[in-house]
């Protein structure tokens, strides 16, 4: 076919060959094929099957949460809760107290320290007990606490032993009146 026009193709899937600027048609031209050489082509990304919509219920993406937002409202709830708790342990509990030491004086006594805290105006009596190395109870005494100028009271109790005292310690604190 010499002498015939070379022929431009817009079809990708012929074979072409170049000469100058223009795309010709191997087939139209004498001579060797183009070598085919492997090019990278795109790779399309498989595309996720949907199933129809509603067929499972509403779509999940239309009703997704920020995923801060759990884990914020425990905290909150754990929050009041703990509020809440330590609102009410104060009025659940008029009287409170807390061992602070001992001082073993000897066998036949032993000296308990102590804080008491409650109200300005109550009246409270408070059970120390004295106990030995075998966890028996040696010892027992009881103290008021009137009406004071401060909530919290600190206070020293000689406690008489039957033997040997290994520690000392408050059993109970109660209310016993109040102006």
């Amino acid at each position: 076919m010499q002498g015939s026009m070379p022929v431009v193709m817009d079809d990708p899937d012929v074979s072409r060959r170049t000469h100058g600027s223009t795309y010709v048609d191997a087939r139209t031209e004498p001579g060797p094929l183009p070598r085919r050489t492997r090019r990278s082509r795109p790779v399309s990304q498989p595309s996720v099957i949907q199933p129809p919509a509603g067929r499972y219920g509403p779509d999940r993406t239309a009703r997704r949460r920020p995923a801060w937002l759990v884990p914020a409202a425990v905290v909150a709830l754990l929050a009041a809760v703990v509020i809440v708790w330590l609102g009410t342990s104060a009025l659940r509990d008029p009287v409170q107290w807390q061992d602070v030491g001992f001082s073993i004086a000897g066998p036949e006594r032993i000296d308990v320290t102590f804080e008491v805290t409650k109200d300005t105006t109550a009246t409270v009596r408070c059970d120390v007990t004295a106990l030995s190395r075998s966890f028996a109870q040696v010892g027992i005494a009881s103290v008021e606490l009137g009406p004071a100028t401060d909530r919290v009271q600190r206070v020293t109790l000689p406690v008489a032993t039957a033997e040997l005292a290994v520690t000392g310690t408050v059993d109970t604190c109660v209310v016993v009146g109040s102006r």
